[in-house]
């Protein structure tokens, strides 16, 4: 399973952020919800670890920006 975040043009030519089918943040510029989009699917994955994908929905199909699917690789220095 994973989830979906969408950025979307409204009706008013402004651009939305959606989780799966629930608004997030509406009536952005197209540059601030695709980086609050990407932050918020980041963000979604660190705390879940679910697979996210963002993508951005337009008249002629559909492109995708971000897909986050691999657990966190967390680095640890060894003493020497």
């Amino acid at each position: 399973m994973s989830i979906v975040i969408k950025v979307k043009e409204g009706a008013d030519g402004l651009w939305n952020v959606c989780r799966d089918i629930n608004p997030v943040v509406m009536q952005l510029s197209l540059g601030s919800a695709i980086r609050i989009a990407r932050g918020l699917g980041r963000a979604t994955h660190d705390d879940t670890g679910m697979a996210v994908l963002v993508v951005m929905i337009c008249p002629i199909g559909m492109t995708l920006l971000a897909r986050y699917a691999r657990p966190a690789i967390q680095h640890s220095t060894a003493a020497a």
